[in-house]
């Protein structure tokens, strides 16, 4: 009784058939390591993901137990030939990444994450990877300082459009005057021809700023910037890793990524 409860609820297309037997695609989907989710390593219970048939229709498929993705809504498709290509998006309904990066929920729905696949034997495995850059922020300070936010401005840094856009990152440290300050954020992968700035604003409104020349951000990788507070944001190295969960994680130098 499961199965055509399920199909009732999800409708599902007719396909050319490889073997007699018919019911639901059979779905299994990760995160290739060692590039993750912005907050997590895996898929969790209740995660959805938009599966898409290539020039076709979607649908939603829930994480249900151990590796079980099953369909909530949209197309729940049924038998399926042989090397038919899909992709799948996570999370369900991304469109663009948000300027407003300032709580973990707008910075985990800025992390896309894509992934392809061809069935085989009725089933789809799917590998996701982000699709975009993450930064890291570091600022170090002689005194223990209180700052309001930091955002990163450039032409396309959201959207493929050629126009300005700002993005404020998450705070990753506490709002309390420290020594040390963390922001963290998601940025479209691309080359940036024209740069990028990141400003910094402290409690007092004031602002110091760093201005990045030309330099690529490739996706899955994660950009660490070490800088000293002055009298602006003084660069002491940049560093390139994958793209992982810790927020604080260094790689090889590549000095001032210019």
């Amino acid at each position: 009784m499961a199965l055509p409860l399920l199909l009732a609820a999800c409708g599902h297309e007719a396909e050319d058939l490889v073997t007699p037997d018919e019911g639901p695609l059979r779905i299994t989907a990760e995160i290739g390591m060692p590039v993750t989710r912005a907050t997590d390593t895996a898929f969790e219970e209740e995660d959805i993901i938009a599966v898409t048939q290539t020039g076709g229709s979607t649908g939603n498929y829930k994480k249900t137990g151990g590796n079980t993705w099953t369909c909530v809504s949209g197309e729940n498709f049924a038998t399926i030939k042989d090397n038919t290509a899909f992709t799948a998006s996570y999370p369900v309904g991304f469109s663009t990444i948000l300027e407003d990066q300032t709580t973990k929920e707008g910075y985990t729905n800025s992390n896309h994450l894509t992934a392809s696949a061809s069935s085989a034997a009725n089933h789809l495995n799917f590998t996701f990877a982000p699709a975009g850059a993450k930064l890291i922020i570091n600022v170090a300070y002689k005194e223990a300082t209180a700052v309001t936010g930091l955002s990163v401005a450039g032409n396309g840094i959201c959207t493929t459009a050629n126009s300005s856009e700002t993005i404020k990152l998450l705070r990753v440290t506490n709002s309390e005057a420290l020594t040390y300050h963390t922001f963290t954020g998601i940025m479209r992968a691309a080359a940036y021809s024209a740069g990028y700035k990141i400003t910094l604003t402290g409690s007092d409104n004031a602002t110091k700023t760093y201005t990045q020349p030309a330099f690529e951000l490739k996706a899955g990788h994660a950009y660490t910037y070490n800088f000293t507070y002055g009298v602006d944001l003084v660069l002491n190295s940049v560093t390139v890793t994958d793209f992982t969960e810790v927020e604080g994680d260094k790689g090889g130098d590549v000095g001032d990524a210019t």
